[in-house]
């Protein structure tokens, strides 16, 4: 009786784990706020506010302490960060430990290089930055923000669960790239611009992206744009290591961007480098659609990138894509390499 009893306690427990194993391959998105990028949010909406209503109820206790825009450690704050990319101090927030730091914290030199800060100069300077930074947060009223919107976090947490992709959709972009990651990651945000941006790092099998509101009064409540989201800024993590090390092809193509340049600058593209990325990332969003039947979703897709936002070169290299990855079945760093080589071919030899 007792050996029966035991085998019953441990045939609870077998399938307990299996159905907890089975849930965390079925969705590997973990999706949680983190109080750093909430408080760069907050460092920003200070100096440049949002246009999101000003009587809704976040927007009323993110502004409740005006005491803070005229803090002088704010105004220290944006003079050593003008120069920086908004990417590259979202990158910076989300590695750092959670605020407040220790008065003796200093930030890695491996880390500031990966950031870009490269020289003695350059890397005093980016300590510099997150040493005001946690000047600033220790003067300022954010932990009364944090805590006063906590939630409405909860809530933003539960919409975008039932928003939440496909296990299939994961299943589509590695297949298609060839490689996959361990973890998938959302971290959003109600004090940010509605955008998204991918979050880098060389040690960790984790693809991540931080999530603004998807429209004004911190709406995230679109579930296409939300997938479109997903789809681009994972795909960074999939498309960029890939398309820079076609350094060779990337030289003999460079002359491409000219046409395009000062349109691609203004959104924030200022090289064919970077220009090429954001081609194959978006070339990516329009397949992936086609992938799941959304064939409205394709052609909005290719409205807005090719005509409205210029990426001329996005439709052909759809076209290759297809033939060399899907038709072809070569690897995705082949594709790539042999997209770039028929783009020298189609555009710049007679």
């Amino acid at each position: 009786m007792k050996n029966f009893i035991i085998m019953r306690i441990m045939t609870s427990l077998l399938t307990i784990l299996l159905s907890i194993y089975l849930n965390a391959q079925a969705n590997p998105i973990e999706v949680g706020f983190k109080k750093n990028i909430e408080f760069l949010g907050y460092i920003v909406e200070l100096g440049d506010p949002s246009n999101n209503d000003p009587n809704h109820p976040i927007s009323i206790e993110i502004n409740k302490f005006p005491v803070d825009r005229t803090n002088e450690k704010l105004t220290e704050l944006f003079g050593l960060a003008g120069n920086i990319d908004y990417s590259t101090l979202i990158n910076l927030m989300y590695f750092l430990p959670e605020f407040p730091l220790d008065d003796s914290y200093l930030l890695s030199e491996d880390r500031a290089k990966q950031l870009g800060f490269d020289s003695e100069d350059e890397i005093a300077t980016i300590r510099n930055l997150v040493h005001q930074i946690n000047a600033f947060y220790k003067q300022s009223h954010f932990e009364s923000v944090w805590k006063n919107l906590s939630l409405q976090r909860e809530e933003t947490l539960t919409e975008l669960r039932q928003l939440m992709p496909s296990r299939a959709l994961f299943e589509n972009m590695e297949n298609f790239y060839g490689i996959s990651f361990e973890q998938y990651e959302i971290v959003p945000s109600l004090t940010l611009w509605s955008a998204g941006w991918g979050i880098k790092d060389k040690y960790r099998n984790r693809a991540t992206f931080i999530l603004g509101p998807m429209a004004e009064n911190y709406d995230f409540g679109n579930r296409q744009n939300f997938v479109n989201l997903a789809i681009h800024e994972y795909g960074h993590s999939f498309v960029n290591p890939v398309v820079l090390e076609n350094t060779i092809e990337l030289a003999k193509t460079k002359s491409l961007f000219g046409p395009i340049k000062s349109v691609m600058v203004v959104q924030g593209y200022s090289n064919w480098e970077t220009c090429m990325i954001e081609h194959f990332v978006r070339s990516s969003e329009v397949i992936m659609n086609e992938f799941i039947g959304n064939n409205e979703g394709v052609k909005a897709l290719l409205e807005d990138y090719g005509k409205n936002r210029k990426f001329i070169y996005l439709q052909f290299i759809v076209g290759k894509l297809k033939e060399y990855r899907l038709k072809k079945k070569l690897s995705y760093p082949d594709s790539v390499r042999k997209t770039i080589e028929d783009l020298e071919l189609a555009y710049l030899r007679e």
